[in-house]
């Protein structure tokens, strides 16, 4: 069993039902019963499509200012792997002058 399709494929249904039948059956529980209203699934495909277009700007425009992050990186180098304040002795970390017993 892959996990990793196991996973997409659990993200993609919890997307659509986020993002489609959870708004869908809340447009049309809106207008159940309501006489003015002729034609209800029209109604809600119209929301519905209303719904993709804000939440597909909402992530345009995110990821258009957000996908990069500048982190900065500050890098140091030593010859000697031991430079640091701690050593390793048998999977032990102690710190400079303690003994291991």
């Amino acid at each position: 069993l892959d996990m990793e399709l196991m996973w997409i494929i659990t993200f993609i249904t919890l997307a659509v039902f986020l993002f489609a039948i959870v708004p869908a059956s809340f447009f049309y529980s809106e207008i159940e019963g309501d006489s003015t209203v002729h034609n209800p699934w029209r109604y809600v495909l119209g929301r519905l499509a209303c719904t993709f277009v804000f939440v597909g700007a909402l992530l345009a425009i995110g990821y258009a200012f957000l996908a990069g992050a500048s982190i900065p990186v500050v890098s140091y180098e030593s010859e000697v792997w031991s430079d640091g304040a701690a050593t390793f002795v048998d999977s032990v970390v102690t710190s400079a002058g303690q003994d291991v017993t």
